[in-house]
């Protein structure tokens, strides 16, 4: 799966966006900046996501610019993506397809163990560090000024659904993004 960049030319950066890592609400400033106009369907502000509005994208590191990305502790990661898609009355089926899989409310050991078992992955459940080449600059996302600054909504700290067995799965499962990105 190649990544992929929105380049900010005046800014002389390419910013690299990883699935629930405060994509949408960078998005969104990006394209206020750039003066772009975004199509809001059904009062749904992820519809950022699935048109084009004029990005300039890339999926090579333009190596006179820089280069970032954010990303997320795997736990909040996958309590995002559980909170958002799952916990929910209407689950997410551009990222979940299969209904027999994934359903509403299903519980989260049970959500944990399918995104860890299910053989094509989906780049919101995906090890970051399977998405993210060398070459990028990474930044946490957690304490950030700037992502403060931009608000992003954030779900997932109403929920606490961790167990010490649940956790231990998942630092398993994401053992290369806890220790690539210093977890």
């Amino acid at each position: 799966m190649k990544l992929r960049g929105i380049v900010l030319r005046e800014l002389k950066m390419v910013y690299w966006y990883l699935p629930k890592t405060c994509c949408t609400a960078l998005k969104w400033n990006f394209a206020a900046y750039l003066g772009l106009q975004v199509p809001i369907r059904n009062n749904n502000e992820m519809d950022i996501h699935g048109v084009d509005i004029g990005f300039e994208f890339t999926e090579e590191v333009i190596p006179e610019y820089y280069n970032w990305a954010y990303v997320r502790n795997p736990y909040d990661r996958v309590m995002s993506l559980y909170s958002q898609k799952i916990y929910t009355d209407n689950v997410d089926r551009k990222v979940f397809p299969d209904e027999k899989l994934f359903y509403s409310f299903m519980p989260f050991e049970e959500f944990l163990d399918a995104i860890i078992n299910i053989e094509n992955k989906e780049r919101h459940y995906m090890l970051q560090s399977d998405m993210l080449p060398k070459g990028i600059d990474w930044h946490h996302m957690e304490g950030d000024l700037f992502l403060k600054m931009v608000a992003p909504k954030n779900v997932s700290d109403k929920l606490e659904l961790w167990t010490p067995e649940t956790r231990k799965k998942a630092y398993e499962h994401y053992k290369e993004d806890f220790i690539r990105f210093n977890y």
